[in-house]
């Protein structure tokens, strides 16, 4: 199976936020040397920002946790619920709340009940039921778990699902074929999240819902506070056009953001237009994108060994991406031919263009392959 990662265009999904000037507002005139210099001052410092985040009691606590339930790369699994929202496909949500009881064995943690840590088989036991929460106590961190102390506690209260049918379209490699298949599964539609470290209230959030019968998701808000940071998100609309956006602060200051306008096509199975912005302080990105007519081309190519057509993609986009710090254009968003040297292929990617012609992969510069275009084998 090959796929594309759209998320690539609402790519400032990890460096993204809604603040400072538009893009009908005259920027600051700055070289192409200035404007690589300013870019990674500004990557770096989103770095250590999104470090100190993670080092928090509550996340490092979380990060905890899931190693105990062996729950995989949920950092990763944050970034893509909360900062790809403007890649309103059903599939972000069903990876996010994927719903697999039937496959859990006797002793893993199920949707409902409450569970304590046990030391002794190392892992954790159901010790009372409900049916409408779900609570896990348990050690903090390393050194709580070399104590045997349960000292963190996680409610998720008000629960609540719907089930949900649904059919996906991928390509499978090994029969050279588009396969269509229908699942059906259930998401949550309601939950309250409360987090303790030792006795002491670390973390709340609050997620409400809904979707129609397909699973497509017709309206949601959600919110964080973990003292000094805020979160809040939210989606709204109807028919086929919609509204996303997030703010994220630290002590009051936004720290990223987007406020992107979706429109899908009438049968809702393609997003065919994204207008607004996204940002992570001081790096802002604004413009639009043709999002269906990109992918359609990558499809087409894909299945007839055809040729990319790179002026065609780039006329499906404008996007540029800035320093609000400085007021200043850092350069435009387009595609760029890339080749992989390693299987010998060359095809699109998304770059950063400068003021001179030159151009860096944006993947590279913001160190996250998710940015790519790149098949994946």
């Amino acid at each position: 199976m090959k796929t594309r990662h759209l998320a690539a265009f609402v790519f400032l999904s990890s460096i993204i936020l809604f603040s400072g000037c538009g893009k009908d507002e005259k920027k600051k005139e700055i070289s192409a040397s200035e404007a690589k210099t300013e870019l990674r001052t500004a990557s770096q410092s989103i770095s250590v920002e999104m470090e100190s985040m993670m080092n928090k009691p509550a996340m490092v606590s979380l990060d905890f946790l899931t190693q105990l339930m062996d729950n995989g790369d949920w950092k990763s699994n944050l970034k893509n619920l909360a900062f790809n929202s403007g890649k309103l496909h059903l599939a972000k949500v069903k990876s996010a709340f994927r719903h697999n009881s039937a496959e859990k064995g006797a002793n893993e943690v199920g949707d409902f009940g409450i569970y304590r840590f046990n030391f002794l088989l190392d892992d954790f036991e159901l010790v009372e039921n409900s049916t409408t929460s779900l609570q896990l106590t348990f050690p903090a961190d390393e050194a709580a778990y070399a104590a045997q102390q349960n000292n963190a506690v996680l409610l998720l209260d008000n629960l609540s699902y719907k089930t949900i049918s649904y059919t996906e379209t991928y390509y499978d490699e090994y029969m050279q074929t588009w396969v269509t298949e229908t699942y059906e599964e259930m998401v949550p539609t309601n939950v309250s999240v409360a987090l303790k470290l030792d006795d002491v209230s670390q973390m709340t959030m609050t997620y409400t819902a809904s979707y129609d019968d397909s699973g497509f998701p017709t309206g949601m808000t959600a919110s964080m506070n973990m003292a000094p940071y805020e979160f809040q998100t939210s989606l709204s609309g109807s028919g086929t056009d919609f509204n996303t956006s997030l703010t994220f602060k630290e002590s009051g200051n936004v720290l990223m953001a987007y406020d992107w306008d979706l429109h899908y096509s009438s049968d809702m199975t393609e997003l065919t237009k994204a207008i607004g912005s996204q940002t992570v302080t001081p790096l802002k990105a604004e413009g639009w994108m043709n999002m269906a007519a990109i992918q359609n081309h990558m499809d087409e190519v894909d299945m007839n060994q055809g040729s990319y057509d790179l002026n065609f993609l780039n006329n499906q986009l404008d996007m540029e991406l800035s320093h609000t710090g400085i007021n200043a254009k850092i350069g435009d968003i387009e595609f760029r031919m890339y080749t992989d040297t390693e299987y010998n292929e060359t095809y699109p990617e998304l770059a950063i263009v400068y003021s001179d012609g030159s151009y860096e992969w944006l993947a590279d510069i913001l160190n996250d392959s998710s940015f790519k275009y790149h098949r994946v084998r």
